[in-house]
């Protein structure tokens, strides 16, 4: 959990790109686009992909999308509880883990926070100064950045996260 643009998708592809099992990474806001039954149905497929080729990670971005988008909503009702569903079915395999990204953890419904769901909720700080500093280096290593400009950037508090700094 963290505010926008703190990383929390960044450290999914970290983890796909370090960990040798499937991953698969779920989307919120694609399902949404989707009408209630296609939603379903690719969220079905994409947790039997996970049973497949387990052991494996369900990387679920924005769950929040999914999750608050509960009864009485647009007819995503069903979307709310299949995960629901889907989760209480894969809660048996011991070698899926379920990682899902929000930002802000006081919006995850009680059902959601069992612990055999999501067990483990982690905070992403937003970003120190120096944080920033070290960042931007990163970023602009391979060019040329005067003084001036760093310090504008990093006193003008126009950047509030890794993505905005990114976009620099």
């Amino acid at each position: 959990s963290g505010k926008s643009g703190c990383g929390k998708t960044l450290l999914g592809k970290a983890i796909e790109n370090e960990v040798p099992l499937s991953f698969i990474r779920i989307p919120g806001i694609d399902l949404l686009s989707l009408d209630t039954d296609k939603a379903i149905s690719v969220l079905k497929a994409l947790f039997s992909k996970a049973i497949y080729t387990s052991p494996s990670i369900i990387f679920i971005d924005d769950i929040n999308l999914i999750i608050l988008d509960e009864p009485n909503s647009k007819g995503h009702s069903k979307l709310y509880y299949e995960l629901l569903l889907l989760l209480e079915n894969i809660q048996s395999k011991n070698n899926i883990v379920v990682i899902g990204t929000t930002d802000d953890t006081s919006e995850i419904p009680d059902d959601f926070k069992t612990a055999k769901r999501f067990s483990t909720i982690i905070e992403i700080p937003e970003l120190e100064s120096n944080k920033k500093v070290q960042i931007f280096s990163t970023l602009t290593r391979s060019v040329r950045v005067s003084k001036k400009i760093i310090r504008y950037v990093f006193e003008s508090n126009k950047i509030n996260n890794a993505a905005e700094l990114a976009k620099l």
